[in-house]
C-alpha cells in the first residue's frame, strides 16, 4: 500500500486578503511518492525552465506559446486586484497554474465565438478556472489525485486516460510540467479549462 504524506498549512501569512478561495497551499512531501512509471514519463516533458526567481505571473511571460493566456492574467491587476497581488508576489501561498497554449486558445475561440471579446468579469473567472492555490508538481498530481478547488471554488478533476497520461476536468493534458516558479508551479496545457456553466458575467 503507498502512503502520501501531506502536509497542511492552515495558515497564511496575511497574503490572502478577503478571497475564500485563497486557503493557502496542500504540500505533498515528494520523497514519499513513488515515481513515475515510462508510460506516465513518457506523457509529458519535463520543463527545461526554471523560474526561482520568477513569480508564476512572471514566468508565464517567457511562454511565447501561451502569450494570450499570459496577457489575460496581467489583465487581472484592474479586475481582480487581491489576486494579482498574490500571484505576482512571493506571500505565503503557492499556486499550480494550468496555463494553456495559444493553439488552445484558437481551439476554444473555433468552438466558442462568443467568447471572442471578454468582458472583465469574463476573464477574471478564466484566470482563476487555471489557477489553483496550492502547488503541485506533476508527479504529485499523478499518484495523490487530488480533487482540490480551483480559484473559482469548483472541484478540479485529476484522472488518467487508457494511455496513463493525466486529464485535467476531462478536458486537457499537460504536455510540458513542473517549471517551478518563485510562487508555484507551471504545467502548460493542451486545452482552456472552461467550467460547465461557461464563463458567465458581462
Amino acid at each position: 500500500m503507498r502512503y502520501i504524506y501531506v502536509l497542511f498549512f492552515m495558515v497564511c501569512i496575511g497574503c490572502a486578503g478577503d478571497d475564500p478561495h485563497l486557503k493557502g497551499p496542500i504540500l505533498f512531501n515528494p520523497s514519499m511518492l513513488p515515481g513515475l512509471s515510462s508510460e506516465e514519463s513518457a506523457c509529458v516533458v519535463s520543463s527545461l525552465k526554471e523560474h526561482v526567481d520568477l513569480t508564476i505571473l512572471a514566468a508565464s511571460g517567457n511562454y511565447d506559446s501561451s502569450s494570450v493566456f499570459s496577457d489575460f492574467m496581467y489583465q487581472i491587476e484592474g479586475i481582480d486586484k487581491a489576486l494579482f497581488n498574490n500571484i505576482s508576489t512571493r506571500g505565503g501561498i503557492d499556486f499550480t497554474l494550468f496555463l494553456p497554449t495559444n493553439s488552445a486558445w484558437a481551439r476554444f475561440l473555433a468552438a466558442n465565438p462568443a467568447y471572442k471579446e471578454l468582458s472583465g468579469s469574463q476573464i477574471n473567472t478564466l484566470v482563476r478556472g487555471h489557477l489553483m492555490d496550492e502547488a503541485f508538481t506533476y508527479e504529485a498530481i499523478l499518484r495523490g489525485m487530488p480533487h482540490a478547488p480551483d480559484m473559482n471554488g469548483a472541484i478540479v478533476v485529476f484522472e488518467q486516460d487508457v494511455s496513463a497520461c493525466l486529464l485535467i476536468n476531462d478536458q486537457a493534458t499537460p504536455q510540458i510540467v513542473d517549471d517551478q516558479c518563485k510562487n508555484g508551479v507551471i504545467h502548460v496545457i493542451n486545452r482552456v479549462l472552461v467550467p460547465e456553466n461557461g464563463l458567465l458575467g458581462n
